[in-house]
């Protein structure tokens, strides 16, 4: 489900803001979850089996490349092995999860996919010629992988799935997005540092005081949240001044 880390930092006035117009300046964050499906995004524009598949091709055709540079290169093998440890260590529960959900949408029409898919990755990937210093930056490059340097929405799902069953992994093991509430038209000078789940989606808040919103498993949810303002001095003034019966 996804956690939040929130820091807030001092709010410079000024020149013009006393400190009592500093101090009558109070505003409160809110920062709502709501579980529940009404509170997905719209950040994920592909159904969810496309993402899916996107990214088990990717699983597959980088491990199809590293054995082609374990087989021609065997100078390079043991780099090979390390990099593709490295990459496991950080998304190899993927992999597994997202097949088994790909079983749960194709059903008994998932050996039929799989086929289709390993034929044409190999058709594709064996046409392409390997040097050496082309497989030693690719090493390279798979070791940056591991580290959370992939295209969305490749990087997302290797996230979710990888930590489906305990989603705060995701923050502890440091894949994670900042956001400032710093310089927004409805922060009302307020410098919010919120840090949340690189799988999460932000999108702007179409309501007056709602900065932004975010949900989980890149905008499909079934968990969100909403940074909002709100001014108390005004609110707490209005409620005196009302009229009573």
């Amino acid at each position: 489900m996804g956690d939040f880390m929130i820091k807030l930092k001092k709010i410079h006035p000024s020149k013009r803001e006393s400190i009592h117009q500093l101090f009558f300046s109070i505003f409160i964050v809110l920062l709502s979850i709501a579980f529940s499906q009404n509170a997905v995004g719209k950040a994920s524009k592909e159904p969810i089996h496309v993402d899916l598949t996107k990214t088990l091709g990717f699983i597959m055709g980088q491990r199809f490349s590293l054995n082609r540079i374990k087989a021609e290169y065997p100078t390079l093998s043991l780099q090979a092995k390390i990099a593709e440890l490295e990459f496991n260590s950080s998304f190899g529960t993927s992999e597994k999860n997202i097949e088994k959900e790909l079983k749960g949408l194709f059903k008994d029409k998932y050996s039929e996919f799989i086929s289709i898919m390993r034929k044409q990755l190999d058709d594709t990937l064996k046409s392409q010629q390997i040097t050496q210093d082309i497989a030693v930056q690719f090493l390279e490059e798979v070791k940056l992988r591991a580290a959370g340097e992939i295209p969305s929405p490749i990087l997302e799902t290797l996230l979710i799935y990888q930590f489906k069953e305990n989603p705060v992994n995701e923050l502890l093991r440091g894949f994670k997005t900042i956001y400032r509430t710093e310089g927004h038209p409805k922060s009302k000078g307020l410098d919010l540092q919120i840090e949340y789940p690189r799988s999460w989606s932000k999108r702007e808040g179409n309501r007056p005081n709602v900065i932004k919103y975010f949900s989980s498993n890149n905008g499909r949810g079934p968990a969100g949240a909403l940074i909002m303002t709100r001014d108390l001095v005004k609110r707490s003034t209005r409620r005196i001044n009302a009229p009573r019966d």
